[in-house]
């Protein structure tokens, strides 16, 4: 699973798989990962979590590890690069019922790499949309500086001004 912040800073889903493929309920079948994905956002490192039984105590946090009977979980920060000075960007997270078929923190290491990786998508992905947007931006300034350049007369001006801003903005009409 793996978990963003959104634009107000909380932690939400963005994508949780079962093995078989199965995309996941983040609201039914996630209640522990939020439990986990807290502390892991809180102090910003890794979770090995293979004694439930010790930790779990009959709360309510822990009910869906006792319905699903989960053996071990696994949780880490996506931080782009080691000693980044970049922001978290959010947490990967993965459980089994199954016991480990290696030592845990064997697979915590491989995970942590794949957290940096994804990290870095996301943090690509955002830097593109922000060029994205900067680039339109750009361009319906070049635009309208050409038409000022190219405009005879303030009526002239005015109308390829709008023209310009009305695509830009994709409206039918500007006053």
């Amino acid at each position: 699973m793996i978990f963003q912040f959104d634009s107000e800073g909380k932690v939400q889903p963005r994508l949780g798989r079962h093995i078989t493929g199965r995309d996941l309920d983040p609201v039914r079948e996630m209640q522990l990962s939020h439990n986990v994905i807290d502390e892991v956002v809180r102090t910003q490192q890794a979770q090995v979590i293979d004694d439930f039984g010790k930790r779990m105590g009959t709360g309510a946090p822990w009910q869906s590890v006792i319905t699903m009977r989960l053996s071990w979980a696994l949780c880490v920060p996506l931080i782009p690069g080691a000693g980044s000075a970049h922001a978290m960007r959010g947490a990967l997270y993965l459980d089994s019922t199954a016991k480990p078929k290696q030592r845990l923190q064997d697979f915590l290491d491989m995970l942590q790499s794949l957290g940096q990786a994804v990290a870095l998508a996301v943090e690509n992905e955002a830097l593109y949309e922000r060029l994205s947007k900067e680039k339109s931006r750009l361009t319906a300034i070049a635009k309208l500086s050409l038409a000022i350049n190219s405009a005879a007369d303030l009526d002239e001006l005015l109308r390829a001004g709008l023209d310009v801003i009305l695509a830009e903005v994709n409206s039918h009409k500007g006053f």
